[in-house]
């Protein structure tokens, strides 16, 4: 039997239930009430700033899905978790292995010599580690640091002000991304050292992958 067709508001419901929040605490949280998800209310539409603060509470949600009900869009890209046992491992990669590593590429010997298991970051999504490589998101995101990041797979739409690792076809960028007034193919590309590292705009097209940066881990 085919899986029943869900509206987006009974899927954002169902972020909720999954970690056992009150539907009204839930709602409350994202800037809404209970009573627009009831009754013919449900059936409306969810507008941006809504999906925006839903991500932004909770960014393992995947956006593909909220939007579309589908698990996965046919052009996303599949990040695997590969388990030990009952324990989930995370891999370490450099960012030379990266690019493999999202098409695939790898074997599971070459992403095992490296992957670590961190419950908290399973929790949340998290696909794959990269350590910094420089200080442009310092003080916050310093060299040596390793950060945590999930794929994003619907890039057409970003979290604004959070941070994004982008391949593009110069490499790999770690920046904070915002909106460009009045064009929204741009994105404005921030880092937090501002003094060293000015602003730029990159175009949504260059842009070959995009992962979101859920959480880091600094190696005194």
């Amino acid at each position: 039997m085919a899986n029943k067709k869900t509206s987006i508001k009974e899927r954002v419901l169902s972020i909720a239930k999954d970690r056992g929040i009150s539907y009204e605490q839930f709602c409350e949280g994202i800037g809404m009430t209970y009573g627009s998800f009831k009754g013919e209310q449900k059936k409306t539409s969810l507008n941006s700033d809504a999906i925006d603060r839903i991500m932004s509470k909770y960014p393992e949600v995947d956006l593909h899905w909220l939007v579309t009900g589908n698990e996965m869009g046919a052009t996303s890209v599949h990040q695997p978790i590969f388990s030990y046992g009952r324990k989930k491992a995370i891999p370490l990669l450099s960012l030379d292995t990266l690019e493999s590593f999202q098409n695939n590429e790898l074997t599971a010997e070459e992403i095992e010599l490296g992957s670590y298991t961190i419950p908290s970051f399973n929790d949340i999504g998290v696909e794959f580690l990269v350590k910094v490589s420089d200080s442009s998101m310092s003080p916050l995101y310093k060299s040596g640091d390793l950060i945590a990041c999930k794929t994003v797979q619907d890039s057409s739409f970003f979290q604004w002000g959070k941070p994004y690792l982008l391949h593009t076809p110069q490499g790999y960028l770690f920046k904070r991304l915002f909106c460009v007034d009045g064009d929204e193919e741009l994105l404005l590309c921030r880092s937090d050292n501002q003094e060293q590292f000015p602003e730029f705009t990159l175009s949504k097209s260059s842009i070959l992958s995009s992962s979101v940066v859920l959480g880091t881990i600094r190696i005194f």
